[in-house]
């Protein structure tokens, strides 16, 4: 039965992890360099509040 766990979990992290890559890719880079400022500017609005 514990086996049978692992397994479950293992496939789940392989699936999602080849599911990030392929959204990585498809998705243009500077759609990537607007999220990170989104990011970086919510995260220092909320050091400075």
């Amino acid at each position: 039965m514990r086996e049978k766990k692992l397994v479950i979990k293992l496939t789940g992290v392989i699936m999602a992890i080849a599911g990030a890559v392929i959204v990585i890719h498809t998705v243009p880079v500077f759609v990537w360099y607007i999220i990170l400022v989104i990011l970086i500017l919510a995260f220092a609005f909320f050091i400075l509040n």
